[in-house]
């Protein structure tokens, strides 16, 4: 997000096993290989990897107190 301090970061998932990722991978149209060379080669595509114009739903269920701590 762009401010007038400069840009500021919200949120940054990279892990394959994030609720995001789960649902936004398999929508890819773009084979995921491919755009994960041409990042580490600094030469991503111009045109997006794009995704179906439907939408997508992920439900998660975890334990209360997430993300602070757990109670057992």
């Amino acid at each position: 997000m762009l401010t007038a301090e400069g840009p500021k970061l919200l949120e940054f998932n990279v892990r394959f096993g994030d609720p995001e990722a789960q649902v936004v991978l398999p929508r890819l149209q773009a084979d995921l290989v491919d755009l994960l060379e041409a990042a580490t080669e600094g030469r991503l595509p111009e045109e997006p990897a794009g995704a179906p114009d439907n939408a997508a739903v992920c439900v998660v269920m975890a334990p209360a107190g997430i993300p602070a701590s757990t109670k057992r």
